[in-house]
C-alpha cells in the first residue's frame, strides 16, 4: 500500500504521517526537500532572490523523491508527491520540464491507477497552520514555517488544480482538528486496507 498525502507546508503532512505509519503498519518516507535543503546546507529564504538556486533545488527535491520511492517499495506513507510541483511554480521557472519527466508521469499515472495507491489531499485551516508554526519555530525547522498564509492558501489551489486536471482520486481531510484528520486518515486505510488483501 502505498499512501499520499498532499498538501501546503504548514497543513499537518509531516506530523499526519508519524501518527497513520504505525497503526496501518507503513514506512514512513521522510520529507525529500528537508532532506535536499540538509544535502545543500540551505534554507527556503536562501532561494527566494537565487533562481538558480531554486531550480537546482526543486530539481534535486524531486530526484529525491524518485530515489526515496524506489528504495523503500510499496509499502509507505509520504508526506510528499507531485505537489512539489506547486512549491516549483511558486519559486522557480523549472516546472514545465519537472512537470514533462518521466518520474512526473509515473507519479501521476500510479496515483490515477495504482492498485493500492491512496491520495489524502490535506486542505489547510489557518488555526492548524499557526500552530504549526508555533511548533516549528519552536524546533528551528526553517522549513515548516516559511510561506505565509497567503501563500499557504495559493497553494492549496495549485494543488487542487493538478489534482483535477489530472484526474487524480482522492480523500479530501480539511477537519480543524488534527485527532479527526488522525481518526479519517487510519479509519479510511483500514478499511481499504481489507479490501486490498
Amino acid at each position: 500500500m502505498r499512501v499520499y498525502l498532499l498538501g501546503a507546508s504548514g497543513v499537518g503532512k509531516s506530523t499526519l504521517s508519524l501518527l497513520v505509519q504505525k497503526p496501518i503498519g507503513l514506512i514512513r518516507l521522510g520529507s525529500a526537500s528537508r532532506e535536499v535543503l540538509e544535502e545543500m546546507g540551505i534554507n527556503p529564504k536562501d532561494f527566494r532572490h537565487d533562481l538558480a538556486l531554486a531550480n537546482e533545488f526543486q530539481e534535486r527535491v524531486w530526484r529525491k523523491q524518485e530515489e526515496m520511492e524506489k528504495i523503500v517499495g510499496d509499502n509507505f506513507i509520504s508526506d510528499r508527491a507531485f505537489d512539489a510541483l506547486a512549491y516549483t511554480t511558486m519559486q522557480a521557472t523549472c516546472a514545465w520540464k519537472i512537470a514533462r519527466s518521466d518520474f512526473f508521469a509515473r507519479q501521476v499515472n500510479e496515483l490515477r491507477y495504482g492498485d493500492r495507491v491512496f491520495t489524502f489531499f490535506i486542505r489547510p485551516d489557518r488555526k492548524v497552520w499557526q500552530v504549526a508554526c508555533e511548533q516549528a519555530a519552536a524546533r528551528g525547522d526553517v522549513q515548516s514555517h516559511w510561506l505565509d498564509w497567503d501563500s499557504v492558501v495559493a497553494v492549496d489551489a495549485m494543488l487542487k488544480i493538478v489534482l483535477e486536471s489530472n484526474d487524480v482520486p482522492y480523500i479530501p481531510v480539511s477537519s480543524p482538528c488534527l485527532q479527526t484528520r488522525e481518526r479519517q486518515v487510519v479509519n479510511t486505510l483500514k478499511q481499504l486496507k481489507r479490501y486490498c488483501k
